[in-house]
């Protein structure tokens, strides 16, 4: 099975290049609400990291690279286009129950959690502990082909179903968990202030 057989979540470009023109990206980024168009992840701008860990790509790599076509995504959804921009970043679960976008957006804040371990978080730490023992098993029937949900074995895993069909159909099940030190540095940008906007949520004191 080839890789262009299939389908991610999504069929956006590689992250496009103005030259200098950094202006024409933050038009981009401030026309979209700073959101990322995949996920809903919400960023801000500063000196340091104007785009804020964002991408901007076409939406869908068939388009111009006009910036008509431009839209934002956050880092980790940026590389959701492309299997091996994958590999060694995490792995893939069995959770058809949940979106990716959703399941990016808890993971962020999971991992935005650990590593400010300073902050009082109440009970959002332990719905974050609960969130990590309901993904962090591996379904029973991966065991008999030797599967830990590795994207670089992903491939190879659906070439063993019977019809060529169901290749497609299994893989849209699959959520991929990123880990969090392949996108460290961005998740610790996302997580400042993070603590202010989920008591804005929650109502509770963090």
């Amino acid at each position: 099975m080839t890789q262009s057989r299939l389908v991610l979540q999504g069929n956006w470009s590689e992250p496009v290049s103005s030259g200098n023109d950094h202006d024409a990206y933050l038009k981009t980024l401030e026309r979209f609400g700073c959101r990322c168009q995949y996920c809903g992840l919400e960023t801000r701008s500063t000196p340091q990291s104007p785009l804020g860990y964002f991408d901007i790509c076409v939406k869908d790599a068939a388009l111009s690279n006009d910036p008509i076509n431009w839209v934002p995504l956050c880092k980790i959804c940026s590389d959701l286009n492309d299997l091996t921009k994958l590999y060694r970043k995490g792995t893939f679960i069995e959770a058809p129950w949940l979106s990716q976008g959703r399941l990016t957006n808890l993971l962020i804040i999971r991992y935005g959690v650990a590593f400010r371990p300073e902050e009082d978080w109440g009970s959002i730490k332990n719905a974050c502990e609960q969130f990590g023992l309901a993904i962090d098993s591996t379904p029973r029937e991966w065991d008999g082909v030797a599967w830990g949900g590795e994207p670089e074995k992903l491939l190879s895993l659906l070439d063993q179903l019977v019809h060529p069909l169901e290749n497609q159909s299994y893989a849209n099940k699959l959520r991929f968990r990123f880990n969090a030190d392949a996108y460290e540095d961005a998740i610790r940008f996302w997580a400042s202030g993070m603590a202010v906007k989920l008591q804005a949520i929650t109502g509770e004191s963090v």
